[in-house]
């Protein structure tokens, strides 16, 4: 499996990389990479760790363990001591898809489409259909993107209100959202296939202001590094 931390691209169980291809060999052996494109056509691929013994896979590059008798979460990028901690919520037909700005992302099944805080570490995003639903979401944006019905959606987790927009027929999931455009992945002609998108205006804005936030906290953080 694969999950993104910016810059990086992280990669679970993988033994071998040769010119232009990723190899998932059946077997035990389970350890972390992370991935980074260098221009023009370069990967560099570097193990990070391998994976503890107490740590179990939950899936979407995401790993929990027991600490002081509670159940920990965190992503691949981040340092396993670290971690959110699965509070007291009802979580009874919850499936864990994501962690976002400190938050567990949960999906549930549901008639309608709709999300809600559990808890201050708990966002629940009700919807059809949750097994196959892909979760994109960066902890540079408030915004959680995914797939659902051939339709993208957005989720404002300022607000928590959910957006939908884009028809299109087989698309499974989003690989990325770079300045004014979205990329999601589908199926053409028995192939997958990329394809690209404009955001809406009112996406465009948000995803904007959220870069020029980023820019700041990073600018900052270098300078008190300086310092």
């Amino acid at each position: 499996g694969g999950g993104a931390c910016a810059p990086y691209v992280y990669i679970y169980r993988v033994l071998i990389f040769a010119k232009n291809s990723l190899a998932f060999p059946k077997t035990n052996f389970s350890q972390i990479y992370k991935a980074a494109f260098h221009a023009p056509d370069q990967i560099q691929v570097e193990i990070v760790r391998d994976q503890n013994k107490e740590e179990a896979t939950e899936g979407n590059m995401l790993f929990s363990r027991v600490r002081d008798g509670r159940t920990v979460v965190y992503r691949a990028c981040d340092d396993p001591s670290d971690g959110i901690a699965v509070d007291e919520a009802d979580l009874d037909g919850c499936h864990l898809r994501a962690v976002h700005r400190g938050k567990l992302i949960y999906v549930k099944e549901s008639e309608e489409q709709v999300a809600r805080v559990l808890s201050p570490s708990i966002i629940l995003i009700e919807m059809p259909a949750v097994r196959t639903t892909y979760i994109y979401a960066r902890e540079s944006s408030p915004l959680i993107y995914f797939c659902l019905n051939n339709k993208l959606s957005v989720l404002d987790t300022c607000t928590m209100e959910i957006l939908s927009f884009i028809d299109c027929i087989h698309m499974h999931q989003v690989v990325g959202v770079y300045e004014e455009n979205v990329t999601v992945k589908g199926e053409r002609n028995d192939d997958y296939v990329l394809y690209t998108a404009p955001l809406p205006h009112n996406i465009r804005t948000i995803e904007a202001k959220a870069a020029v936030e980023a820019k700041e906290k990073q600018r900052k953080s270098e300078d008190d590094f300086k310092k």
